[in-house]
C-alpha cells in the first residue's frame, strides 16, 4: 500500500484516499508508522509524494535511519503495482489491524485469567473498543443517495410513529418540554460552584430517571454510599436530612421511610461509590453495565475528580481533562446512551458583581463547550445573597443546546430535603 503511494502517478490525493481507512497505529512495524506520519505532512503541504522526497523529508526530521535509509524506500516503491490500488489495500491492512488488536485483546485476557496478573479493566476496555470498532466500520460517512432511499425513510417513519419522543427524563418538567428529555449519545454537562447542589441536582436527575423505569448508573468520586443513601431518603420520604444524619428520626419519620423503601427497592437505580475508579475502569464498568443490563444513562459526580493514569498524550491537567471529555463523549454515541457530567466552575463568577455563571468558567475544562450537547449552568441567588428575595429558588441556565434553545429555566431548592423541584410542587 505504501509502495503504491510512492510509485509515479502517486498524489495527495492518493494518500488521502489511503488515509480515509488507515490510522498510525493500524501499522504493525514502527518503521512504517514514522514513514506513514511523514506521507502525512507531506501531503498537507501539497509535497510530491516519491521516494526521493520522503527520503529528504524523513533525513531532515532525523528519521531516516529510523525506517532503514533510502534504499528501503525504493524496495516498497517497487513492491506497488499501481497508486489506484493504494485504497484497496489501505482497507485490507485496516481489517488485519482490528484483526490483531482482538487476537492481542484475547492473548492477553487468557493470561490474565491463566495467571492471576494483569489489569483485567484496562484489557477489557482495549476489547470493548476494539469490538466498537468493527461494528463502527465504514458506518459514519454515507452519500446522498443513500440518506434519500433509507435515512430519510427513517425519518419520516419516527416521525409518523406513535412512539412517544421523549429521551430519559429528569423530572424537572419544563426541563423536559423544552430538551424532549436526554436522548442516546448526547453529552450533557451540569456545572455549578461548589456549595450551590451540582451532586444535589445529579442525585434527583438519576433518581427521577430511575422512577420513571430507565435503568441509570450514578457513579459518585465524591460521597461514600451512606452519604449518598441519606440524601436518596431525605429526598424521597421527606425527612430532613440533618435529622438522618444527627439520627433524631420520629416514629413518623421512619414510617415514611419504610413506605419508601418499599418502593426504592424496585428503581433500576446502580450507584457506584468508588473515589478511586480512574478513568480507563469508569469506561470499562460502564461498557460491562451496558452489556449486562439495559442501560439507560450514566450521570457522573464530577468531572474534576476523575484521573487518568494511563494516558500518555496530556502533558497538562487540562489536556487530560479534554481527553476524557471526548472519550466520553465518544462512549456515549457508542454504546447509545446519554451521559451527565458534572463539573465545577472556577472562581470566576464569584468575583463579578453579576454571579451568573457562564460556559467558559468551568476548571480545567475549555474542552467540554465543545463536547457537550448541552450545558445548564445551576445557579442560586441566595448562595451569595442571604436576603435575596428568591431564596429557595434555582435557575437551570441552559448556556448551550444543540437540539433547542438555550434559556433559563426556574426549580425550587428544597436543601433541607436535599432536592431540586419544579416550582410550586410541594
Amino acid at each position: 500500500m505504501l509502495g503504491c503511494i510512492l510509485m509515479p502517478g502517486g498524489t495527495a490525493g492518493t494518500f488521502h484516499e489511503a488515509a480515509e481507512h488507515l490510522t498510525t497505529s493500524d501499522f504493525y512495524r514502527p518503521s512504517h508508522q514514522i514513514i506513514w506520519q511523514t506521507l502525512a505532512t507531506m501531503a498537507d503541504r501539497d509535497l510530491p509524494l516519491d521516494p526521493q522526497a520522503l527520503a529528504a523529508e524523513l533525513q531532515t526530521a532525523g528519521h531516516l535511519d529510523r525506517v532503514a535509509g533510502a534504499s528501503y524506500l525504493i524496495t516498497i516503491t517497487e513492491q506497488g503495482i499501481t497508486p489506484a490500488n493504494a485504497s484497496y489495500y489501505a482497507k485490507q491492512a485496516a481489517g488485519l489491524a482490528v484483526r490483531r488488536r482482538m487476537h492481542q485483546a484475547t492473548v492477553t485476557m487468557r493470561q490474565i485469567a491463566l495467571t492471576g496478573t494483569g489489569e483485567i479493566n484496562a484489557v477489557l476496555e482495549d476489547a470493548d473498543q476494539t469490538w466498537a470498532q468493527v461494528q463502527h466500520q465504514g458506518q459514519a460517512v454515507e452519500g446522498i443517495e443513500h440518506f434519500g432511499q433509507e435515512m430519510l425513510a427513517d425519518v419520516i417513519d419516527d416521525l409518523d410513529s406513535p412512539e412517544d419522543p421523549m429521551g430519559v427524563p429528569t423530572g424537572f418538567a419544563d426541563l423536559d418540554a423544552l430538551t424532549n428529555g436526554l436522548h442516546p449519545g448526547e453529552l450533557i454537562v451540569v456545572a455549578a460552584r461548589p456549595g450551590v447542589g451540582k451532586t444535589t441536582f445529579g442525585l434527583n436527575v438519576a433518581v427521577n430517571a430511575a422512577k420513571a423505569g430507565h435503568r441509570t448508573l450514578f457513579v459518585s468520586l465524591e460521597m461514600n454510599r451512606n452519604e449518598l443513601g441519606q440524601r436518596i431518603i431525605s429526598s424521597e420520604a421527606r425527612v430532613p436530612l440533618h435529622t438522618l444524619r444527627s439520627k433524631l428520626t420520629s416514629k413518623d419519620d421512619w414510617a415514611r421511610i419504610a413506605e419508601k423503601q418499599k418502593e426504592m427497592i424496585d428503581w433500576p437505580l446502580m450507584i457506584s461509590h468508588n473515589p478511586a475508579i480512574t478513568f480507563p475502569q469508569l469506561k470499562a464498568e460502564i461498557r460491562r453495565q451496558a452489556r449486562r443490563h439495559e442501560l439507560k444513562m450514566v450521570v457522573l459526580d464530577y468531572l474534576q475528580l476523575l484521573q487518568d493514569p494511563e494516558s500518555t498524550s496530556a502533558d497538562t491537567r487540562e489536556r487530560e481533562v479534554a481527553l476524557m471529555t471526548r472519550g466520553l463523549k465518544v462512549l456515549a454515541q457508542q454504546i447509545g446512551i446519554p451521559i451527565v457530567v458534572l463539573c465545577q466552575l472556577n472562581r470566576d463568577s464569584a468575583r463579578r458583581e453579576d454571579k451568573r455563571p457562564q460556559t467558559h468558567e468551568m476548571r480545567e475544562s475549555g474542552a467540554v463547550e465543545q463536547d457537550a450537547n448541552m450545558i445548564l449552568l445551576l445557579h442560586r441567588e441566595d448562595v451569595y445573597d442571604k436576603e435575596s428575595p428568591r431564596a429557595g429558588e434555582a435557575d437551570l441556565i441552559i448556556g448551550k443546546n444543540r437540539n433547542g434553545p438555550t434559556c433559563d429555566v426556574s426549580v425550587a431548592f428544597q436543601g433541607h430535603y436535599s432536592q431540586f423541584v419544579d416550582m410550586g410542587q410541594g
